[in-house]
């Protein structure tokens, strides 16, 4: 199986076990190469101390069962700027984060809207509250933010064992009917369950659906320099409530 590689960024406050259990497991299912990238701000000391908290986390990862090598960066600047160096190389970028605290991610400089905006890779955001659920992997699509967020939640069902549940909320019945036969194509051994909702509010059905999911995918799209802001009506809203890590997939530009 091809080695994958993993962006992992640590920051004081938001960085948590959870996050590095997240990596371990997941080198236990295939061969991972992690780059842990820390941040330094600019002007404030303490720089011993993050190496310190760095090195301690990449002994952790490397004493975890499976294949896996880990490499150490310590950055001066800020979160998600930092990661851009090492994200364009990567199959994922992951990240935590504190479920119903979006102030706090935002006062410790993390801005996962940004994050999931400027990254080439797609970015899973980990529940740093140490819960990590099994069940099935859910991937909510729309008319615009599809096809992405389908071949990655395929890949990861397919990865898992676990079912794949589309879910899609809309009058176009066809959209799900379509995204479920592009995830049997990309992972034909998987099963997908299709999850129709005519009329709802989006955040509030995935909310629903995902409750006791072990992964959810979302799509998000960019438009030009707002792009921050405009990654769809259900991307934002979900990383603060899921108890799953929540995977943020950009659609490629043209």
């Amino acid at each position: 199986m091809r080695q994958q590689t993993i962006v992992v960024g640590i920051e004081p406050g938001v960085a948590s076990m959870a996050l590095l259990d997240w990596v371990a497991a997941r080198a236990a299912r295939i061969p991972l190469r992690v780059h842990l990238v820390a941040v330094t701000r600019f002007g404030i000391g303490g720089s011993s101390d993050v190496e310190a908290q760095t090195e301690l986390a990449a002994a952790y990862l490397r004493s975890a069962s499976g294949d896996i090598a880990v490499d150490t960066h310590i950055v001066t600047g800020t979160m998600p700027e930092a990661l851009m160096e090492y994200d364009r190389a990567a199959d994922l970028v992951a990240l935590g984060i504190r479920r119903g605290d979006p102030l706090h991610n935002l006062l410790h400089g993390w801005m996962p809207v940004r994050a999931a905006a400027r990254a080439v890779s797609p970015v899973v955001f980990v529940p740093t509250d140490g819960e990590r659920p099994d069940g099935p992997v859910v991937v909510g699509i729309d008319l615009e933010t599809s096809d992405a967020a389908v071949m990655i939640a395929a890949r990861e069902a397919e990865l898992s064992g676990e079912p794949l549940v589309v879910v899609h909320v809309g009058a176009d019945r066809g959209a799900l009917d379509r995204a479920c036969e592009q995830a049997r194509s990309i992972a034909s051994g998987i099963e997908v369950r299709p999850e129709w909702v005519p009329q709802g509010d989006p955040v509030a059905v995935i909310q629903s659906v995902a409750a006791d999911a072990s992964l959810v995918v979302v799509g998000s799209h960019r438009r030009g320099p707002l792009s921050s802001a405009l990654l769809g009506s259900v991307s934002v809203p979900s990383l603060w409530h899921l108890r799953a890590p929540v995977c943020v997939a950009a659609e490629r530009e043209e």
